[in-house]
């Protein structure tokens, strides 16, 4: 089977630790979730080291007519806002989606399905950072996501995460994997789990789990 590249987006707490690599000119950024539709206001933050105007595109998954072009500079970064169907997502006065079900936020019930109108591609005509930044429900929360761009492209990732004991419900505590295709047909396959993780809303087995990605 031919290998295709992928990218692999962890959402845990982590330090990343080269800022360069983060620079790119082409961001994906797969949905994410959370346990009790948790997840309320959410930005994309999108930045540049340059003082010079860069064009950039927002192209949002499976709904082209949402696509979103405006333009960074060092002194001028962009908030990309995940806003309600027709509001201007760089209105400041837009209204927000904050119902955990959006473009970039799905329900936790739609976890192990494949999904193919979710998510962002960022693309600039020069290197830009890109962030994720979500608010909880609660407001005391608050998550952040840094895009590694082209040089997170890969086909073997490693992932830990936080287990929950005897599988019990412990609401705000979820650990997932969320990975985006770059490549028509990419077959994934999640596998060498540890013993007795039991994998949540799966129908049938647990692992190993092989998934095709359109």
């Amino acid at each position: 089977m031919q290998k295709k590249q992928l990218l692999f987006f962890y959402f845990l707490l982590s330090s990343f630790i080269s800022i360069f690599a983060q620079l790119s000119t082409t961001h994906y950024i797969p949905p994410i979730t959370s346990d009790n539709f948790d997840i309320s206001e959410q930005f994309i933050y999108i930045s540049t080291p340059s003082t010079a105007n860069k064009d950039i595109s927002v192209k949002t998954i499976g709904d082209p007519t949402n696509d979103y072009n405006g333009i960074v500079s060092k002194n001028n970064p962009f908030l990309y806002r995940i806003v309600e169907t027709g509001e201007d997502p760089g209105d400041a006065g837009a209204t927000l989606d904050i119902d955990g079900d959006s473009q970039l936020a799905i329900p936790e019930d739609l976890s192990n399905t494949l999904i193919t109108d979710r998510g962002y591609i960022i693309e600039a005509s020069d290197v830009v950072y890109v962030s994720v930044r979500f608010r909880s429900n609660s407001t005391y929360q608050a998550g952040a996501l840094v895009s590694k761009g082209l040089s997170a492209l890969g086909t073997e990732f490693r992932a830990g995460g936080m287990a929950k004991f005897n599988n019990e419900s412990q609401i705000g505590h979820l650990t997932y994997v969320s990975v985006m295709a770059t490549e028509a047909n990419t077959t994934v396959v999640f596998d060498d789990f540890s013993p007795g993780i039991k994998i949540i809303y799966r129908a049938v087995g647990n692992t190993p789990i092989t998934t095709p990605l359109l």
